[in-house]
């Protein structure tokens, strides 16, 4: 019989290499080598929050050979306004022949989440079974919004505050208003610099707009992704932030740059959509065109002593952030 076993994944140049290796043939993707590399910097060296928990996934081998791979990606949430360790997990392949591990795999994952929150974002229809079984909290369903960028039905939208401009990359931004949104939730913790990390993601091409004032603090953003719908091109907002305490600031913004009323650089597309996870108000009050439930699959593991505290869940979490 051949011999099994997970261990924890051990993160040295040589180990990256024969996982780069692995991947390039063990995923339907057209990732090379490079690519798959390229992302293991952009996980583990780069990422501002690296230092916050040590794990960075495991590996699965058979007969000493790589078989199966799970990678987890420290990140960090605001817990009732307080920077939490938290993990993503991303990228779980496992051979073929080799699925017999991937409950053993899975129950380490559960017992790593009785300690930090962990957030899955792109997980198989096997592995949200396990989930659902297994008490994470999950977050299925949103409202996606449609809006129109053409001249005469960009009606609605609020104005641009005085002393504010937009911006669209972080090299004006000198510091961010605050690093959450509100106080008394579960929600991202974002800082310039784990903006500026998420934006240069090798995977997802995301884009930044935002409004900063004179003293470059920015105050409201959306992360844009190109995102065609139905061969039409459009961007789809992964993430709405403010500061403020109203989303009027960030309404003008989406407004002005919808009506062409400032130049960002971005390509014009003529339909932006927006997601938003029961309860976010963000999009409510908006001249939205369209709206229609759209089904998603983000998932959480909290610990035993947050399980409480209401969870602000945006598109743009776990690897869909990374």
């Amino acid at each position: 019989m051949p011999n099994t076993q997970i261990e924890v994944y051990e993160d040295t140049p040589p180990v990256r290499q024969e996982l780069a290796e692995y991947l390039v043939t063990a995923i339907d993707d057209p990732l090379s080598e490079a690519d798959w590399q390229r992302s293991f910097e952009h996980w583990w060296d780069e990422n501002p929050f690296a230092d916050l928990h040590a794990a960075r996934g495991w590996t699965l081998r058979q007969d000493g050979h790589l078989a199966g791979f799970l990678a987890l990606i420290p990140v960090a949430y605001a817990v009732n306004g307080q920077k939490t360790p938290a993990l993503a997990a991303s990228t779980w392949v496992m051979d073929p022949g080799c699925r017999n591990a991937s409950l053993p795999m899975f129950m380490k994952l559960q017992r790593l989440g009785r300690e930090v929150i962990i957030a899955d974002t792109t997980p198989s229809p096997e592995v949200q079974a396990l989930m659902d079984r297994s008490g994470w909290r999950s977050e299925k369903k949103v409202t996606r919004r449609y809006f129109p960028a053409l001249r005469g039905l960009s009606r609605g939208w609020p104005a641009m505050p005085g002393g504010t401009r937009i911006v669209t990359n972080m090299t004006e931004v000198r510091r961010l208003a605050r690093p959450f949104q509100h106080g008394n939730r579960i929600e991202k913790w974002v800082t310039p610099e784990s903006l500026r990390w998420q934006l240069a993601s090798p995977m997802h091409g995301h884009r930044f707009l935002g409004v900063i004032d004179d003293e470059g603090v920015l105050t409201s953003y959306v992360v844009l992704v190109d995102k065609p719908l139905r061969g039409i091109p459009a961007w789809l907002a992964m993430e709405a932030w403010t500061a403020r305490e109203t989303h009027e600031e960030l309404h003008a913004m989406i407004g002005a740059w919808l009506k062409g009323r400032v130049k960002t650089g971005l390509p014009w597309k003529p339909l932006l959509s927006a997601n938003a996870f029961s309860p976010d108000p963000t999009w409510v009050d908006t001249p939205a065109l369209h709206a229609r439930p759209l089904a998603v699959c983000h998932y959480f593991k909290v610990p035993e002593g947050l399980a409480t505290l209401p969870k602000h869940t945006v598109m743009a979490e776990g690897d869909l952030a990374l």
